[in-house]
């Protein structure tokens, strides 16, 4: 009997370990059904993810987007408005010598000109003007008739009058001193350009602050210094620019003969101004 109850204990327990190994089997199984499951339900969500990513990307425009046609068009057209000749063409005020753009100035005629008294310079400044210029302009000064034509003043003389004299790119009169390149004729009438800080200096009874008046008188360009060349005028110049816009015309106004392009470099170096002109001329031997 004791051997009997020895081999059912014995029978149970395989019963037993078997059954506990087929349950961690079991669970095994379910255990890597569910993983395979949600691995192919991760694979299926990246899918479908990709192909909404990329429908995006088909409908989302290209960055950057190119420029429409139209709009080229328009940043052409406006790019020409902008360099033609009546938007680039200057002036220089008679009161101030400065060169501006024609659009920002005013034309009045001389007669006009508010508060022009202020616009006279001291007697010490007016003898060191007539001591500058040459012996020929002093004995003109005389009481004159203005006569303007095409930029050009022409003075009719009468009599000495010491607070009267011309020169080549100013006339004075009674101590009030207007540059010649801004002053004209229109309809007979003697008219001047003035910028707009010196019609508004005036009209507030304010000395223009670059008028001669207000002592800033730089005189007429030395001799040496006219019409000088591009490269002269770059070695002097206390500055430079480093890109330029060239408008190109034929000579013969016709667009079939016209050059349609003109493509280069440009270099810029730094300049000690002061060495150059202290080296200029060069001698014979150095040249």
């Amino acid at each position: 009997s004791s051997n009997l109850e020895n081999q059912v204990s014995r029978t149970n327990e395989l019963e037993e370990k078997r059954r506990i190994r087929l349950e961690q089997q079991r669970k095994r199984n379910q255990t890597n059904r569910v993983k395979k499951k949600l691995e192919k339900q991760i694979h299926e969500n990246i899918d479908i993810e990709q192909e909404n990513t990329g429908m995006q990307f088909s409908i989302r425009p290209s960055w950057p987007e190119p420029i429409l046609r139209d709009l080229k068009e328009t940043r052409l057209q406006q790019f020409l408005e902008q360099m033609s000749m009546s938007v680039l063409a200057e002036a220089t005020h008679a009161v101030c010598n400065v060169r501006t753009p024609a659009k920002d100035l005013k034309k009045i005629p001389v007669s006009k000109i508010p508060n022009i008294h202020l616009l006279k310079v001291s007697e010490k400044l007016n003898d060191l003007i007539i001591n500058m210029q040459s012996p020929s302009l002093q004995h003109s000064r005389r009481d004159a008739e203005i006569s303007i034509n095409n930029n050009n003043i022409k003075i009719t003389e009468h009599a000495k009058s010491p607070s009267t004299f011309d020169s080549p790119s100013f006339y004075c009169e009674n101590n009030v001193i207007l540059y010649k390149s801004g002053l004209f004729q229109q309809n007979k009438v003697d008219m001047c350009i003035l910028c707009q800080k010196c019609h508004g200096a005036l009209y507030k009874e304010s000395i223009p602050k670059f008028s001669a008046a207000n002592n800033m008188w730089l005189g007429d360009i030395p001799a040496e210094l006219q019409e000088l060349t591009i490269p002269e005028e770059k070695l002097i110049s206390l500055y430079r620019h480093n890109s330029c816009i060239i408008k190109l015309l034929s000579p013969f106004y016709s667009t079939t003969t016209a050059q349609t392009a003109l493509k280069g470099n440009c270099i810029t170096f730094l300049q000690n101004v002061p060495n150059i002109v202290n080296c200029l001329p060069l001698t014979l031997e150095a040249m």
